[in-house]
């Protein structure tokens, strides 16, 4: 009788236990705290591969670093990159120049141009790291491009013949 009022007890603590760790708590967005930050990259689009010449003034900025202490200029610029390889991009990354982390821009068919609007680029930061991966999510290429003295754009053309061979940057 002891042993099987041992047994019942355990096993009713064992379950309430479990049943503990089971409940399902809804969290919404409303009760999180997002900062209000301005957006690093504004806008993104793909368009038809073709060469108009846009030109804009670089916009700068200044603004304080609280981690820091101190006053960090940043640039407005547009990135626009030309895929002339003959090969599809599955996807298009970009390591983020705040967090240092990867971000995935999108897909970048062939013939086709790609371009961003960059809002709070740090002027510290004086390369832009690109990563290239196929529709299959193998990575294809990487590379970094110098935009010390971004005046208004960053245009990276990638060419080849059914791959990516060359990789060209240039800072406007």
């Amino acid at each position: 009788m002891f042993k099987k009022n041992v047994s019942v007890l355990l096993l009713i603590s064992v379950l309430s236990l479990s049943f503990i760790g089971c409940t399902k708590e809804t969290v919404s967005t409303s009760d999180m705290y997002f900062p209000e930050e301005r957006p690093l990259v504004t806008s993104t689009s793909v368009s038809a591969s073709s060469e108009s010449t846009e030109t804009s003034a670089v916009e700068t900025s200044v603004s304080f670093d609280e981690k820091e202490g101190l006053e960090v200029e940043s640039i407005d610029y547009k990135l626009r990159i030309i895929n002339d390889c003959k090969a599809d991009i599955g996807l298009v990354c970009m390591i983020d120049p705040v967090s240092a982390e990867q971000m995935d821009v999108g897909p970048l068919p062939d013939g086709k141009i790609l371009t961003m609007d960059f809002n709070g680029w740090p002027g510290d930061v004086t390369k832009l790291a690109l990563a290239f991966y196929n529709n299959a999510g193998k990575l294809v290429s990487t590379t970094e491009v110098d935009i010390t003295g971004v005046q208004s754009t960053v245009t990276v053309s990638l060419s080849g013949e059914g791959n990516i061979e060359h990789v060209k940057g240039e800072v406007n």
